[in-house]
């Protein structure tokens, strides 16, 4: 018979479709049925849903293989990647065990035998997961306390308990890990058992651990610049505070009581059961750990949380909680919670996002105040509670608190993630529910602004980063005359705090949106009037600008050995440039490019090299004849010409490909071989197209004629795009990563700019660290330490030996904000670049400590 192609609309006509196999189609629906368990607002419903999810399971669980194991798969991620859900799944492996202990029991061998995995495979050296895995199973295997044999938790918790206590002499970070671990999921026993004191001996056990690890300064983000500034009290020590903060009774609060609604269900399923009319309890047997592995264990994943002492946030402090107080079970439990959810799902922005929002919906339903409720209504709340009004009293913690202070501490504190996934995460529950978090993140806002004076740098430079982002993504709105009278007061300031962290966050909304777009910003309603008011006051900040006219006319003179026409010449037309300006300017127009100037000395030769290179396909031969001829062409000897030569050739490129920094390193790409020979470059074979016979002479510059070379190709860069500061530091970038430039002389250039461009310059810092993260950083880490020694030591120096007047105080205190500022970044490259504190550092810096006892404000 001859095959028929469908017609278009056979797929919709029903006695045609190809039904589903009917196994498939069971397990997708009952795999999707677990990951939604407990998305439910009513805890009777929520049960209900469960007893009835759990039918397919306790019949086709021992009979359809693909349906037991992906049961058990299902479960196991959901228990991984979203820990809140631990207890509700719970519910649904005790209900299954009264109806078919052998799904339970199924259930807790599979976990059992994850954790056993993971072990194993550290002792073969390939770990399969981490410690935290082994905590969000411990929580579950804890619920699960009613249907597991006595005493046999007990023993597993106290197996890690003495792990940790044995390892804290030779690996404390992973030590202190798997006792706060183990802590943590203690009150999970509870869940869904009742209370008594047969666990009461693991705390007693658990104070055999040293828990007094103190914060090092130098991991914190608030510095109280000597003493003369007050630090916020809002740390909170989770390896000080697990032990002291559980008071099992009260933690028991903190679950939903699912016990009542799951009783009657039990009992008529254990009544029906033919084999066992009584709940059937499982083993859990110890687990095979081998203690010389765990020494020598480096943390993985979201286990390197504790390469550094740990603690939370605690931001949002006022006259009534909105969190849970920060010394209690209940603030470590929920940011634990929110913690591995956002880490763990960090596959599915979306879904990360989705879960918060229905976080509260899986503990004791008292315990929030109801999502998106204004500050100014919890507070009448706390007021009536105060006064007896409300019987038992209303709570008044935030959801939306708790998640954003979660996110703040992942987010500032050397995150695991790309810091842009932390802010997609947020601006998704905030488009989701913006009447929740909107108000919560201006309060963050707030805070941290309020304190910018105290700020590390690092931390300034995040949190400028997170806001920048955040008020892009509602339109650039923000009231901006909140900080209207303090830009003022900080006028003839250029490195205090408040003044940089402004003028590098709207220098951040540009690069963000435009010029035009975020003057436009700059506004608010007066409501008397109605009519819109504008904020001249940050009009100044919209110039990017890293140099003003006098630096370029400066260096173009002196390019051309003080020529008097290319100094007129040049005044002019940067006097042009300054009077056609504006904020519709693009940043293709605000350049100035000399060499298309007919009045130019030597425009003719310059004039035909540009035709050239604008040209594609231009062989290495073909560059090599006319950069020979242009070489013959200039014979003013006055100029210094290796120099002048080579900074012509990089701005030629840099206007050539100046529509964006992309068009301009895509230029670069194209005649990357030709590059390396004009900056003295050793080439190698590898360096030319395999079909081209053609070399470019050998080099013959000296390790010092390239030094000069390369600081010329940045100079030149610096100069071409003085206007924009992103395209300097991102061309920079790449000619570092073409092997082009030694990234050694780009630091040196922002150490030594007069401007001190690595502190007070946001762009130029956030470069450099991209730099560093893609080279092995140690050494040059090591050099630059050095260096910012030397620039502060200079800077303090010069502050303690001018004589203090009234007209010159501010530049005083100016200089020694700076002076602060490079401190911060010291603290910055030990904690970031695997320096332990003073000990792993150079010799040269090891008197750090004595030039700091120097430094006063």
């Amino acid at each position: 018979m001859e095959n028929k192609r469908p017609r278009e609309d056979d797929e919709f006509d029903d006695s045609k479709r190809q039904h589903q196999d009917p196994v498939v189609e069971l397990v997708g629906n009952v795999t999707k049925d677990i990951r939604r368990i407990g998305e439910g607002a009513q805890i009777n419903t929520t049960v209900d849903d469960i007893s009835y999810i759990s039918n397919p399971i306790v019949v086709e669980f021992e009979k359809i293989d693909e349906l037991r194991s992906a049961v058990l798969k299902t479960l196991g991620a959901v228990v991984l990647e979203q820990p809140m859900k631990v207890q509700v799944v719970s519910v649904l492996v005790m209900i299954c065990n009264a109806k078919n202990f052998l799904v339970s029991k199924y259930v807790i061998e599979y976990f059992h035998s994850k954790v056993q995995d993971f072990f194993h495979s550290l002792d073969q050296g390939s770990p399969k997961g981490c410690f935290n895995d082994v905590k969000n199973i411990l929580k579950f295997l804890c619920c699960l306390s009613p249907i597991i044999e006595d005493g046999a938790l007990y023993n597993v918790l106290q197996q890690f308990l003495k792990v940790s206590i044995d390892l804290q002499a030779s690996n404390p970070p992973l030590a202190q890990e798997i006792y706060y671990n183990t802590l943590i999921c203690l009150p999970y026993v509870f869940a869904n058992d009742d209370i008594t004191d047969k666990y009461d001996g693991l705390l007693t056990l658990a104070k055999e651990f040293d828990s007094n690890i103190s914060l090092k300064s130098v991991y914190t983000h608030f510095d109280s610049k000597s003493n003369n500034f007050q630090v916020p009290d809002i740390y909170v020590n989770l390896l000080e505070t697990i032990l002291p903060s559980i008071d099992f009774p009260e933690c028991k609060k903190l679950f939903i009581d699912f016990k009542s609604h799951m009783e009657p269900i039990i009992n008529e399923s254990l009544q029906r059961n033919k084999i066992s009319s009584t709940m059937v309890k499982h083993a859990l047997p110890q687990f095979a750990i081998n203690p010389d592995v765990l020494k020598e264990h480096k943390l993985i994943g979201i286990d390197q949380l504790w390469s550094q002492p740990r603690f939370f946030l605690t931001i949002y402090k006022q006259d009534f909680p909105t969190v849970p107080e920060g010394k209690t079970y209940s603030h470590l439990f929920f940011k634990d919670v929110i913690c591995d959810l956002v880490h763990n799902l960090e596959f599915n922005r979306n879904e990360t996002a989705v879960q918060l929002s229905i976080f509260d919906l899986y503990f004791n339903s008292d315990l929030f105040a109801p999502p998106g409720t204004p500050v100014d209504r919890l507070a009448d709340i706390h007021k009536d509670n105060v006064n007896g009004e409300n019987i038992p009293p209303l709570s008044t913690w935030k959801m939306e608190d708790l998640i954003v202070e979660t996110f703040l501490q992942l987010m500032f504190t050397k995150p695991l993630r790309l810091p842009i996934y932390y802010y997609t995460v947020l601006i998704t529950c905030c488009r989701n529910n913006p009447d929740w978090y909107a108000p919560v993140f201006g309060r963050a806002f707030r805070f941290f602004y309020k304190n910018l004076e105290v700020l590390n740098y690092e931390t300034r430079l995040r949190f400028m980063d997170w806001m920048a982002v955040q008020i892009s993504n509602f339109e650039f709105s923000w009231k901006w005359d909140e900080w209207v009278e303090d830009s003022k007061a900080l006028t003839d300031y250029s490195y205090h705090p408040t003044k940089s962290f402004i003028k590098n966050l709207i220098s951040k909304e540009i690069k963000l949106s435009n010029k035009k777009r975020i003057k436009d910003s700059f506004v608010t309603l007066d409501p008397q009037t109605d009519s819109l008011v504008h904020f001249e006051e940050f009009h100044q900040y919209l110039t990017l600008n890293l140099e003003d006219s006098d630096y370029i006319i400066d260096f173009d003179t002196k390019l051309f050995a003080g020529n008097e026409e290319v100094n007129s010449l040049v005044t002019k037309l940067c006097q042009e440039k300054k009077d056609t300006s504006t904020v519709v300017t693009s940043p293709q127009n605000e350049m100035l490019y000399i060499f298309n100037d007919s009045n130019i000395p030597f425009y003719p030769f310059f004039q035909k090299f540009y035709k050239f290179l604008m040209g594609h396909n231009r062989t290495n031969e073909q560059f090599f004849q006319h950069w020979t001829e242009l070489n013959d062409e200039i014979t003013d000897e006055s100029l210094n010409k290796p120099s002048f030569l080579i900074t012509y050739l990089i701005q030629t490129y840099c206007n050539i490909g100046n529509r964006s920094i992309y068009s301009t390193n895509g230029i670069l790409d194209r005649d990357l071989t030709k590059l390396k020979w004009c900056s003295g470059v050793e080439l190698q074979d590898s360096d030319y197209p395999k079909t081209e016979e053609f070399r470019f002479p050998p080099n013959t510059a000296s390790p010092e004629q390239r030094l000069v070379i390369q600081n010329d190709i940045i100079d030149a860069i610096f100069r071409i795009w003085s206007h924009q500061p992103q395209f300097i530091f991102v061309i920079l970038e790449h000619l570092v990563d073409s092997s082009i430039l030694d990234a050694s002389l780009l630091f040196t250039k922002c150490l030594e700019s007069p401007k001190n461009l690595l502190v007070s310059n946001s762009t130029c810092f956030e470069s450099l660290v991209r730099v560093l993260d893609s080279i092995p950083s140690k050494p040059i880490v090591s050099e630059l330490l050095v260096k910012i020694i030397e620039k502060a030591s200079a800077i303090l120096a010069d502050v303690q030996t001018t004589q203090i007047s009234d007209s010159d105080e501010i530049e005083i205190k100016d200089k020694k904000w700076l002076v602060f500022d490079y401190l911060s970044l010291f603290k910055y490259f030990i904690t970031n670049y695997e320096f332990e504190f003073i000990s792993d550092i150079p010799e040269p810096i090891k008197e750090v400590s004595e030039w700091l006892n120097q430094v006063n404000a």
